[in-house]
């Protein structure tokens, strides 16, 4: 789960995403995570069981879509 501090939360959030833009293998990268996190990283709230699929975008992610399991 993120931190509360903003300082502790963005230096969180810059390393998921050095993470996903430092992957380099040759099949999908999977992130399993909690709610909030990826409310913050996508502006997505997914429901139980639902996948969010993104893409990096330039300092961002771009959501390609969802999967309901």
């Amino acid at each position: 789960l993120l931190k509360t501090d903003p300082a502790e939360k963005a230096a969180q959030m810059e390393a998921v995403m050095k993470e996903i833009r430092g992957y380099s293998g040759s099949d999908n990268l999977v992130l399993v995570t909690h709610l909030e996190n990826i409310e913050a990283l996508t502006g997505v709230a997914p429901r139980e069981g639902e996948a969010v699929v993104v893409a990096p975008d330039g300092d961002g992610l771009k959501v390609l879509g969802r999967v309901t399991f």
